[in-house]
């Protein structure tokens, strides 16, 4: 019995599945921004992730984004932290276990990026500007 039972329910996912759509609408997927992604691996990495998050503010007028801090162990020099935006790499220092340099780097690493955000925004602004947009005709 649970063998015919088990043999109608694959038969009927085969048939659902070839009767639907083979297309997959992009509208049917949540888009996400200004996310930050923890992947530190350590406790060195995981104090400089919650020193950071919470002196994270987001500039005004910013882009979405989506950042990702990681960590490498590096023995004998600490650890290299690195911070992607966008899959662009635009912070990487070395942290050693001193939580008063963690808070110094983190603070150095909200600030810079802040910066990056804040520069991207006016040279996007720039390059859409009246002077140059054209038709690309001479």
């Amino acid at each position: 019995m649970f063998l015919k039972l088990l043999f109608l329910f694959f038969i009927t996912i085969r048939f659902c599945l070839a009767q639907s759509p083979k297309t997959i609408n992009p509208d049917q997927f949540l888009d996400v921004d200004n996310l930050i992604v923890d992947e530190t691996i350590s406790k060195i990495g995981n104090d400089f992730y919650e020193v950071f998050y919470k002196s994270w503010e987001e500039p005004p007028n910013s882009p979405s984004f989506n950042m990702i801090i990681t960590e490498k162990p590096y023995p004998g020099r600490g650890n290299l932290i690195t911070i992607h935006l966008n899959d662009q790499q635009v912070f990487s220092r070395f942290i050693t276990p001193r939580y008063d340099e963690i808070l110094e780097i983190a603070g150095s690493a909200v600030s810079s990026i802040q910066n990056y955000l804040a520069s991207y925004n006016e040279i996007q602004q720039q390059l859409n500007g009246e002077d140059l947009i054209g038709s690309g005709i001479f």
